[in-house]
């Protein structure tokens, strides 16, 4: 049956039918009357017992923002009765408890009307004091909810929902007073005088989480859901300290009952100097458990910094189920199943206002919101307006802290390496008593997050438009994206149940089960595997091995915490003399770091990845699957090994590099079909399109392979697509970039007709160089290579001498003098980059003659060995440019020189570091492929081209 529209209402009275309209499509069929409707119509007949409280016209228009409140106080006033006639006020405060209430509801009441009180206040016409007026009274509040029947709905449900709760909360605090008294307080706390309710996203019926104050200062913790899971985990923390008494982890302590429970209060205190060490080992131990209980969702509202304790205060994410593999990238599913799958390491939460820390270590106290909230405005008109602000998060308080500074993780790796090794070869060692501990959680509840939160948030929020609000089934159209992306049978209807009745969807099993719990409904055999099987395998996959991957995935999460800084010249502890870089040493050291890239990467049997640090706007760095770019993707990784293999004869590095790009023919196919895309992704040498047909293609010839020939042609012209979309003209992401990787692809591969739109490209730069006096005037461009005005000079250097044209010639040399000067007035760094190695190799192609080859030798090799040894600014960046210097007897011998020190250096502190300076990553143009690379380039300089350069196999 479909319901009709109601008839019209009689004065301040709504129609008896005014609320079929706001049955959502699922509920149609059968039409029983809602609790809701009740609500409703009781707070339209009381909507005179609050007009008293509308204020003065204020002198401030903006203390309208309160005002617009007044016309829905009549559903708060329903649920403070309800409150104040619960009965329990000889043990609790009921007239403040009832009065906290009523402003939390009054605020989340306001968030789902505000749209429609906006559109109103604007379409009546009348100043504003007399709209809030007349819609405050019974007349103008049965209007509304006329007009507006799913607004009315929303309304009496949130409120209905609040007093439930909050009732429910104090019926079980009297039934449990004495046991909380004993358990967790150790003393009669006296009467509760505040209860902080909406602590945490709503869930079955409007319940949240709430903070109980009672006369003496105590407080408790109140979960309206099982909390048996935080008793186990307590638990299995037990076991561990046992074992590791010399650091015991803290835990909080608490009293579980059926379907819900109380919790331990645990508060934020400082520490010392000493305490952010013992903190820092802790939640290295505390990584380590979560790790191997398949824990998810320790984000920093989860943890509490108390002292030198990591106090945990929320478990119900423990055991997390395997997901149906539909990511086809194998260092997606690793990171997906490692130690960072926890939220305790340092990760991004992106937003329309940009990213921030938001994990368990890593977010500051003053951490802000990524995303806006709606709000209002009043123009001088005094007409309304919705806009956006920007949201706020919780105050964090995760970090330790001394004397108010909190401790910066990063800083501490040492430490929380150490713990998370300590806990993990103490769980090795006794796996399978611990695993037998396990066996006891079969039947807990836990939860499973199937869909991001903020998603569910969004759509509560944007669902309220005064659009969606006459009829159900505008709104179900807009909540029907769910549908779209269903997760499992059954699945979708449970969350549209859910936001129709204002809530966040939840979903639990039991961690022995298969199926998923919706409020009370079951929904059968969602899940591949229960929860505990794929805890039980992680914990078969632990080894010493498997330790170190994961060692190596905190360290480098830990160091996306720091931006890095081209111009960083931090450089290695104690003297390096240097050792004889003969050519078996240097092949020898490259092959070593080959092999540990070959054992930091991941496979799912036929495609090969790693997990590299990429860079992403405003200075943040985030620990990601390796992308497609040439800097920093697999190609970059893919072309290191392939030259290896080249001249060492080694078919496993060969095979890697192969199946390291197999991705690459779909990743082109979806670009094809996508122009919007592939004008995203750019034309660059370094980031873009240009980038990666270069490394195709010498893939191509280094493995002879023709389908990665065909590929990389493909790349080539999507390439040019992209080239003209941008007006960049550098060449890392840009037209020099694209000029400089194409013509290095069109040598490779014999592919003349690629030139012509090289040619074009390359008119475009020498224009622009020339129409400026050689500074790119308006493209903000800096004196540097890679993303500089030293760049553009080399280009169309190279680019001349190619093409034999004079115009590019005298545009390189205009572009080279910029630079010059520019030099002159700036301390560059020594870095390929962005500083002198650049710089020099710019000059010897653009400005040979005037190269005085022993003051750049100077130059370049003047200071100790930076602790950077990659491509991009560090020190095989600068032996480049001494590369670039020729045969010069000074150049030669610096190489030599700097060869023998770099080598010294590896042998001496192990790691191949690149532009971070704490953990190896795995990329070519900052990370150990780039120095395995650069190794190669001293061994055989005659054999292997630099990628620096973009040199196509025989123009080295």
């Amino acid at each position: 049956m479909t319901p009709q529209r109601h008839s019209p209402q009689e004065s301040g009275r709504l129609a008896a039918d005014w609320w079929l309209p706001a049955l959502a499509r699922h509920e149609r069929p059968s039409i029983g009357r809602p609790a809701w409707v009740d609500v409703v119509e009781q707070a339209v007949a009381n909507a005179n017992r609050t007009a008293d409280l509308l204020p003065e016209p204020p002198a401030d228009p903006a203390d309208w923002r309160a005002a617009l409140t007044v016309p829905l106080r009549p559903f708060v006033a329903g649920t403070v009765d309800r409150i104040i006639g619960s009965g329990h006020d000889a043990d609790v405060d009921l007239a403040s408890v009832a009065a906290a209430v009523a402003d939390r509801l009054t605020g989340k009441l306001t968030r789902i009307a505000r749209r429609t009180l906006v559109h109103e206040a604007n379409a009546s016409g009348s100043p504003l004091p007399e709209f809030v007026a007349a819609l405050a009274s019974p007349d103008g509040l049965a209007d509304l909810v006329g007009r507006y029947p799913v607004l009315g709905r929303l309304l009496g449900q949130a409120a209905m929902f609040a007093s439930d709760a909050v009732v429910e909360l104090l019926d079980r605090l009297a039934a449990d007073r004495t046991a909380i008294a004993d358990e967790l307080l150790s003393t009669d706390p006296g009467r509760c005088v505040a209860v902080d309710t909406g602590l945490a996203d709503s869930h079955d019926h409007g319940r949240s989480v709430a903070v109980l104050t009672f006369a003496d200062g105590a407080r408790v913790v109140y979960k309206p859901r099982d909390v048996a899971a935080h008793v186990r985990f307590t638990e299995l923390v037990d076991w561990l300290n046992e074992r590791l008494p010399l650091l015991p982890i803290r835990t909080a302590k608490a009293l579980p009952r059926n379907g819900y429970g109380w919790v331990e209060f645990v508060e934020s205190a400082p520490t010392t100097v000493e305490g952010v060490a013992r903190f820092h080992r802790r939640a290295g131990a505390l990584l380590a458990l979560l790790h191997a209980v398949r824990a998810t969702d320790v984000h920093f509202e989860n943890l509490i910094a108390a002292g030198d304790q990591p106090v945990l205060i929320d478990t119900e994410t423990l055991f997390q189920p395997a997901r149906t593999g539909t990511d086809l990238d194998p260092a997606a599913a690793g990171l997906a199943k490692s130690v960072y799958s926890t939220g305790m390491l340092p990760m991004l939460a992106v937003g329309d206002l940009g990213a921030a820390d938001i994990s368990g270590l890593g977010a500051a106290p003053d951490t802000p919101a990524q995303r806006t909230v709606v709000d209002w405005t009043m123009a001088d008109s005094g007409e309304l307006a919705i806009t956006r602000r920007p949201g706020k998060f919780a105050v964090a308080a995760n970090r330790p802290h001394v004397d108010g500074t909190p401790a910066e993780p990063a800083e501490h790796a040492a430490e929380l390496l150490a713990g998370f090794h300590e806990a993990y070869d103490t769980i090795l060692a006794d796996r399978d008593d611990f695993a037998a501990l396990l066996s006891t959680c079969d039947d807990v509840e836990v939860r499973v997050v199937l869909r991001p939160t903020q998603g569910y948030v969004t759509l509560l929020d944007e669902s309220t438009h005064p659009t969606l609000l006459a009829d159900a089934l505008d709104r179900d159209q807009a909540l029907e994206v769910l549908w779209r992306r269903d997760t499992g049978n059954g699945v979708a209807e449970a969350e549209l149940t859910a936001l129709w009745a204002g809530d966040v969807p939840v979903f639990h099993t039991r961690p022995g089960a298969t199926d998923l719990w919706s409020a009370g409904r079951r929904l059968p055999d969602q899940l591949i595997e229960p929860g505990l099987t794929s805890t039980r395998t992680a914990l078969a996959e632990f080894s010493d091995a498997d330790r170190r991957a994961q060692e190596w995935i905190t360290a480098a999460a830990l160091a996306t915490r720091a931006v890095p800084d081209h111009t960083d010249r931090t450089t290695r502890p104690g003297d390096l003399a240097g050792i004889a870089a003969t050519t078996d040493r240097l092949l020898a050291t490259a092959s070593a770091i080959a092999d540990q890239l070959l054992a930091r990467s991941f496979t799912n049997g036929e495609r090969v990845n790693w997990l590299g640090i990429e860079a992403l706007e405003d200075a943040h760095f985030a620990l990601l699957p390796m992308g497609a770019g040439l800097a920093e993707g697999y190609p970059g990784v893919a072309l290191f090994l392939a030259e290896l293999h080249a001249v060492s004869g080694v078919a496993r590095y060969a095979e890697v590099a192969r199946r390291a790009v197999v991705a690459v023919p779909d990743l082109l196919a979806g670009l094809e079909k996508r122009p919007d895309l592939v004008a995203a992704v750019g034309c660059g040498g370094l980031a873009g399109l240009a980038g990666t047909a270069y490394a195709l293609a010498r893939l191509a010839t280094l493995l002879s392979d023709v389908d990665i020939a065909e590929q990389a042609r493909r790349c080539a012209a999507l390439a040019g697509i992209a080239a003209n979309a941008t007006t960049a003209p550098d060449l890392a992401t840009g037209h020099a970039g694209y000029v400089a990787a194409i013509s290095a692809v069109a040598t490779e591969l014999g592919a003349p007709e690629l030139l012509d739109q090289v040619g074009a490209v390359a008119d475009q730069l020498a224009e622009l160089v020339i129409s400026t006096d050689g500074d790119g005037s308006g493209t903000d461009l800096p004196p540097g290579f890679a993303n500089g005005l030293a760049g553009l000079a080399w280009t169309l250097a190279t680019y001349a001498q190619r093409a034999g044209t004079r115009q590019h010639a005298a545009a390189a040399r205009l572009a080279m003098h910029t630079v010059l000067n520019a030099r002159r007035e700036t301390s560059a760094d020594r870095g390929w980059c962005a500083g002198t190695a650049g710089q020099v190799i710019a000059m010897t192609a653009a400005l040979p003659s005037t190269v005085d080859i022993e003051a750049a030798v100077q130059g370049l090799t003047d200071g100790p060995l930076l602790r950077n040894l990659g491509l991009c600014h560090g020190e095989l960046g600068v032996v480049e440019a001494l590369t670039a210097l020729g045969d010069h007897p000074v150049a030669v011998a610096a190489r030599r020189t700097r060869a023998g020190q770099i080598l010294d250096a590896i042998t001496s502190y192990g790691e191949p570091y690149g532009q971070f300076t704490t953990v190896a990553t795995p990329s070519l143009c900052t990370g150990s492929a780039g120095v395995g690379h650069g190794l190669l380039r001293l061994a055989f300089p005659d054999r292997v081209p630099t990628p620096l350069l973009w040199q196509p196999t025989n123009d080295h």
